[in-house]
């Protein structure tokens, strides 16, 4: 059984396509089908957008 851990608003404005860690687990990424990656720093509770890119 898989238990959620912790929530992040991404504020994707469409489906999220996929999500990935950096090597030290302390960046997110995801993509979503509104043609944007955002960044994430997750070291703590509460997560900050670090970066965006619009393609």
């Amino acid at each position: 059984m898989v238990s959620v851990y912790q929530t992040i608003d991404t504020s994707h404005e469409d489906l999220i396509h996929d999500a990935q860690l950096n090597y030290y687990g302390t960046v997110l990424a995801t993509c979503s089908s509104d043609e944007v990656i955002k960044l994430f720093d997750i070291t703590n509770k509460k997560q900050t957008q670090i970066a965006e890119l619009r393609g």
